[in-house]
């Protein structure tokens, strides 16, 4: 009896991280716009070193557009999409910024974009694309990179 019990202990273990991954796998359901109602923090330390510099002299656009970065690195997308609108708030003529908002609302390696969604990639870079003249040339070739990938009538089937 003693031998079925030391079987079955690891196995329900088991089956209770297979359960918790799986659902980890599962994209955010809730409403984009309720979501983006919510500001996000500057996480220095949570998220560690790292800049990718961007063309604004705005020292918070830069923090917030890294971590919206890392963010997107680590599969966050919609506290990526939340720190690129805070790098958005701290210098709205940043290009860049809304390129990184619509990058974060797109498909990635775990999900495709969801139609609701697709309204608010579209939006980010068509203003990404209005406020091209005042970015740097590599940040223009990923401007024009990522407009290819977003239509206005966008559908997943």
């Amino acid at each position: 009896m003693a031998y079925w019990w030391g079987l079955a202990a690891p196995a329900a273990a088991l089956a209770v991280l297979v359960s918790l991954a799986a659902s980890a796998q599962q994209p955010w359901a809730g409403d984009p716009d309720a979501m983006l109602a919510e500001s996000i923090p500057y996480m220095p330390e949570a998220l560690g070193p790292f800049s990718h510099r961007i063309s604004s002299d705005n020292p918070q656009a830069q923090a917030f557009f890294d971590q919206g970065f890392q963010f997107m690195y680590a599969f966050a997308k919609y506290e990526a999409v939340r720190s690129f609108r805070e790098a958005q708030k701290a210098d709205p003529g940043c290009a860049i910024c809304y390129w990184g908002e619509a990058w974060a609302w797109g498909s990635y390696l775990n999900f495709h974009m969801r139609e609701r969604e697709a309204p608010y990639a579209y939006a980010a870079i068509g203003r990404a694309r209005e406020l091209r003249g005042t970015a740097s040339p590599r940040e223009q070739a990923y401007i024009d990179a990522l407009s290819v990938r977003y239509v206005a009538d966008y559908d997943y089937e």
